[in-house]
């Protein structure tokens, strides 16, 4: 189980690749406000990577928690996925490099020295 905030949900549904989360940890908990973000948001702004968020948590795999964080649980980001999938191997070093170039195409912002530690850390 991983808490979620909103940034790994939305920019890995954007790049098609939202199913990571479900392989590496089977249930992704998030908070309300992350489902605000992510799902209702996105819906007003007509973004399609919201109905795939919506439809995981319909599928029963994504479930919101208002108290995730007062229970202990460490939200995790985006690159830490990436970085999991190549440990646990579902995924090549090259695979999570072309996922990170799709994400930083699809408006994720990362600077260039994390991008770099990334690079050296998979």
């Amino acid at each position: 189980m991983i808490v979620s905030d909103a940034s790994p949900l939305i920019i890995l549904a954007k790049v098609r690749k939202l199913s990571l989360l479900r392989a590496l940890f089977e249930k992704v908990v998030i908070e309300e406000e992350v489902k605000r973000e992510a799902i209702d948001r996105g819906k007003e702004e007509g973004a399609p990577d919201a109905l795939i968020i919506e439809n995981a948590i319909k599928e029963g795999w994504i479930v919101g928690r208002e108290v995730a964080r007062t229970m202990g649980l460490k939200v995790r980001g985006s690159l830490y996925v990436l970085k999991k999938v190549v440990e646990e191997g579902l995924m090549s070093k090259e695979e999570a490099i072309k996922t990170l170039d799709d994400m930083v195409n699809n408006d994720f912002r990362i600077s260039t020295r994390i991008y770099a530690n990334f690079l050296d850390d998979v």
